[in-house]
């Protein structure tokens, strides 16, 4: 649900920079009252990863923190210390 439209695009606004952003132009509906509650709220795993995987380019991280040599380093710096990352 969307109760703000959004008025600026272009290189004098604050975030939105391009007007073809699918939630630059989300349509703006009414609230409808009396508001009720969800007795319980689960994740939506799926959809919290794809937000994740777009916004913070997972695929890409993954790949540089598992390069060949680095997760070398990580195999060696554990043996010698004993010690996990993380």
């Amino acid at each position: 649900m969307n109760l703000v439209s959004n008025i600026g695009f272009g290189e004098g606004a604050t975030h939105t920079f391009n007007s073809s952003d699918p939630q630059g132009n989300m349509p703006v509906v009414e609230m409808k009252f009396p508001l009720k509650h969800p007795r319980v709220i689960l994740p939506e795993l799926l959809a919290d990863y794809a937000s994740l995987s777009i916004d913070h380019d997972l695929h890409n991280r993954w790949r540089r923190y598992n390069k060949r040599k680095r997760r070398f380093a990580r195999w060696c710096r554990r043996m010698l210390t004993g010690k996990k990352d993380g």
